[in-house]
């Protein structure tokens, strides 16, 4: 345990002895750290708006799919109206008839 505790006591005097010498590479270091840091909150942040980009695109998928469905009943609807007021004015036509005979 004496050899782990002197080894590391050196190792840690040659470091502070290295950055007292060389503070440069101190903040680099720091500066690399926090580079990384923000690229991996860009990778994670990309994830995420991939994420909600599939979501939107699979519900914009499912309202195109119920438009098209109203748009569909919106037409039979259309054609229904047509038919029931050919019926109106023959059923009026025929009332007019049956009056003056």
């Amino acid at each position: 345990m004496g050899q782990i505790v002197n080894t590391a006591d050196s190792i840690l005097k040659q470091a502070g002895n290295c950055i007292r010498n060389n503070p440069h590479i101190l903040v680099e270091v720091g500066l690399a750290g926090m580079v990384l840091a923000l690229l991996e909150y860009n990778v994670q942040a990309g994830k995420e708006h991939e994420k909600r980009d599939k979501l939107v695109e699979e519900q914009l998928k499912k309202n195109q799919a119920v438009i098209q469905i109203l748009f569909s009943d919106a037409q039979k609807v259309g054609e229904l109206e047509k038919i029931n007021e050919f019926l109106m004015d023959a059923l009026t036509q025929l009332s007019l008839n049956a009056a003056q005979a």
